[in-house]
């Protein structure tokens, strides 16, 4: 999805696009080619047995694969090896839709290089950046 919307009816206008929920950055050695689907891979939260009989509020869950390349996998972000780093963000919009914040949703760094050979090629990356309240713009940095 696009930072900003753009409609044209009745009349040509760019706007913020309020239909976005979150932000994920992953930091990755390298990712499975499209078209990738992972999602059945994904292994979710089970009640855990020693739970069974009890009232709900007293129960607790396990999960067979608690790591966050699996937690990836339920979004469908297929990686080809582990996670360097995650970062994790959640979109929040005014009421008029014409301003947004980023707000944590957690972080994990294992190591900000995807790898340690001094040739390999680096990604451009891009941070969302509020030069003034409700005109956000891409700020392109290496």
């Amino acid at each position: 999805m696009n930072l900003y919307r753009a409609t044209f009816d009745p009349a040509p206008e760019i706007g913020l696009n309020a239909q976005l929920g979150c932000m994920t950055i992953v930091a990755a050695a390298s990712f499975k080619p499209d078209p990738a689907d992972c999602k059945a891979e994904y292994h979710p939260k089970e009640l855990a047995r020693e739970s069974l009989g009890k009232p709900q509020g007293e129960w607790k869950t396990s999960r067979s694969d608690d790591s966050i390349e699996n937690q990836l996998r339920r979004a469908n972000i297929c990686l080809a090896g582990n996670a360097r780093a995650v970062y994790e963000s959640r979109f929040e919009f005014s009421k008029d839709g014409t301003a947004f914040r980023l707000k944590d949703a957690g972080y994990r760094v294992d190591s900000l290089l995807t790898t340690a050979d001094k040739n390999a090629s680096r990604t451009t990356v891009y941070s969302p950046e509020g030069v003034r309240s409700g005109a956000p713009r891409i700020n392109k940095k290496c």
